[in-house]
């Protein structure tokens, strides 16, 4: 019997700065930095469920609409990615937001700008993620 199908979902949210596209990452006090991303949960859309997970992780909380800009099914095994885009008008360079998951964790809020490359303690996973959605953004973004 084989293992179902586990859907991801991850949320990337960009922002212009001094005319440069940047995009949020979070440092994790374990896992090093990372994207938003979570668990399509049985009841919720890919869509809802990015909305959620924006929500939990970082604080964002959003009424725009979120751009659907790809499903992958290659990023792990036994895995499909939903990834979707939201611009935003944030003027905060870096915050701390205390996400309830695992008993309570402080993660760590900044931007990167989008052509540069993933940061050195950017698991291989998420340079994967990087490098797959860097270019769906630029499309969307028209850059």
């Amino acid at each position: 019997m084989s293992k179902p199908i586990v859907q991801k979902v991850c949320p990337i949210v960009s922002r212009c700065s001094n005319a440069t596209p940047e995009i949020l990452m979070l440092r994790h006090p374990l896992a090093g930095i990372q994207l938003v991303k979570g668990t399509v949960e049985p009841s919720e859309s890919p869509e809802d469920a990015a909305r959620r997970e924006l929500f939990e992780e970082s604080g964002i909380d959003t009424k725009q609409p979120l751009f659907f800009i790809g499903k992958n099914t290659r990023m792990v095994c036994g895995q499909i990615w939903y990834f979707y885009s939201l611009d935003l008008l944030c003027k905060r360079n870096q915050w701390i937001h205390f996400a309830p998951d695992d008993g309570g964790i402080e993660l760590q809020f900044y931007w990167l700008a989008l052509l540069a490359p993933p940061p050195q303690d950017c698991g291989a996973l998420y340079a994967r993620v990087l490098n797959y959605a860097r270019p769906q953004l630029l499309r969307r973004l028209q850059l």
